[in-house]
């Protein structure tokens, strides 16, 4: 250990030059460094639990789910209109494989030659004839019924997503897009929400994004501050400071 030191002691350009050498080298690895907060990615692929799901939703379809639940009353030309341009906008972004809202809804009726299944209704309803045909129709559909309140004041929007996207990266920028679409809709007086496993993976990364942004730079003035205080020397200050960061890099570069 003593002749290390020496050997420091002797050489502390060339011990530094090194030191940043390896942690820059290590350090350029963070960039691969991903933050997820999806449980499935933490779970080995090989488990037999996991591997049954997966020959699930490749039998039964995707699993993965969304919801925009809008707070408004429903039974009007403007509201309808809306909640079909949401849904078609949604449908068109990647990685969603389906989209079903109240005027999706299928009415089924039985008589005496077998089943007849019907929509509740025909494009968007506008006229008050039209939309009062629509709500009787949609009453007499249980998968209507259950997207819509019974008072009328609310309701609810179903998005599938694609087999897989929930845990891959792109689930973020599908969340957002949803987020966006919905929220462009939004007229004053009422309330959208968006709800679903990504959908909070998505809130969730951006809050702790934000944290950091705000916390680290704040940490860093109080420890800076404190270790002058007790150093009295921002020079000393400095170089303990570019070794914690130095140590940092190159732990977090070989995470990655």
């Amino acid at each position: 250990m003593k002749r290390l030191s020496d050997i420091i002691a002797k050489n502390p350009i060339a011990v530094l030059v090194i030191l940043c050498a390896v942690s820059l080298l290590l350090g350029i690895n963070i960039r691969g460094v991903d933050l997820k907060v999806d449980t499935e990615s933490m779970v080995p692929k090989d488990d037999p639990v996991i591997q049954d799901l997966m020959e699930t939703v490749e039998d039964f379809g995707s699993q993965d789910m969304m919801m925009v639940a809008i707070k408004a009353p429903i039974y009007t030309g403007e509201t309808l209109a809306r909640v079909q341009r949401i849904a078609d906008q949604v449908l068109d972004l990647p990685g969603v494989e389906d989209v079903v809202t109240p005027l999706d809804a299928q009415v089924i009726r039985g008589d005496e030659f077998g089943l007849e299944i019907s929509p509740v209704t025909y494009g968007t309803p506008e006229t008050e004839e039209e939309i009062e045909k629509f709500k009787i129709a949609l009453k007499d559909s249980p998968q209507g019924s259950a997207m819509v309140s019974e008072d009328g004041d609310a309701l609810a929007i179903f998005i599938t997503l694609e087999p897989g996207v929930a845990t891959s990266l792109e689930s973020r920028d599908l969340a957002r897009d949803i987020e966006a679409i919905a929220f462009q809709e939004k007229v004053p007086g009422e309330e959208i929400y968006v709800i679903g496993e990504v959908y909070l993976g998505y809130i969730a990364t951006n809050n702790m994004l934000r944290d950091l942004r705000i916390l680290f730079p704040l940490s860093l003035v109080v420890v800076v501050a404190s270790l002058y205080m007790s150093f009295g020397s921002m020079f000393d200050v400095a170089t303990l400071i570019a070794s914690i960061l130095m140590s940092l890099a190159c732990t977090i570069g070989l995470m990655a």
